[in-house]
């Protein structure tokens, strides 16, 4: 995902921009973001953090739970 491709989409916002490559590129758009805007690349970075805690804590959880 390239920031040419959002912006032709029409997501011109720098939060948007950085959700969207923290959620797919992780730390390559991260950098990306960065260069962007420190709006953006703080926005990539939370987006990453929240996927992170999500897959590593709540996922198992919620097999467990699942499977109990």
């Amino acid at each position: 995902m390239s920031t040419n491709g959002l912006t032709g989409f029409g997501f011109d916002d720098h939060r948007i921009q950085g959700v969207a490559l923290g959620l797919t590129s992780h730390a390559i758009s991260t950098q990306k973001a960065l260069e962007i805007s420190p709006v953006c690349g703080a926005f990539s970075a939370l987006a990453m953090i929240v996927t992170g805690v999500f897959l590593s804590v709540l996922l198992p959880l919620l097999g467990y739970f699942l499977m109990a």
